[in-house]
């Protein structure tokens, strides 16, 4: 994400540096003219050396999962099925502007999926609404 305002904040200083021109009201005038001024700013943002667990579709998974999520919060989520992973995947490639190629969404999202039912102790085929119904785990039920 970074990147996307490194890109636009490099667009905005060419065209001020450059002299392109601003609309103001009724008539145009350089950016020269506005007195535009830009301060520096320096952002620390948490970082986590944790990576995603050994397995198909880990090296995906780092490379494009973690410049914005760290893995213990994607290990924190509920058990979710296939097609959902596949879904916050898409939606993170298309609404969010993550960097993931088209052809990978379905083994991320696979290797997520693998990874949150080992996660959670759930079955490969339980989705959020059925996980609800199973007894919690490390709990011994009288028969």
């Amino acid at each position: 994400m970074s990147s996307i305002l490194n890109i636009s904040g490099c667009i905005l200083i060419f065209s001020t540096v450059l002299g392109c021109s601003v609309e103001d009201g009724a008539e145009k005038t350089s950016a020269r003219d506005k007195n535009i001024q830009f301060e520096s700013i320096e952002v620390a943002l948490p970082t986590s050396k944790e990576v995603f667990k050994p397995g198909p579709g880990s090296d995906l998974a780092n490379a494009y999962c973690l410049m914005c999520h760290s893995a213990g919060m994607v290990y924190q989520q509920p058990s979710l099925t296939l097609k959902e992973w596949e879904t916050i995947v898409e939606k993170m490639r298309k609404s969010y502007g993550g960097p993931i190629p088209e052809n990978k969404v379905k083994e991320i999202a696979a290797y997520m999926y693998q990874q949150n039912k080992v996660q959670n102790g759930v079955k490969a085929s339980t989705s959020k609404a059925s996980a609800a119904k199973l007894p919690p785990q490390n709990v011994t039920q009288k028969h």
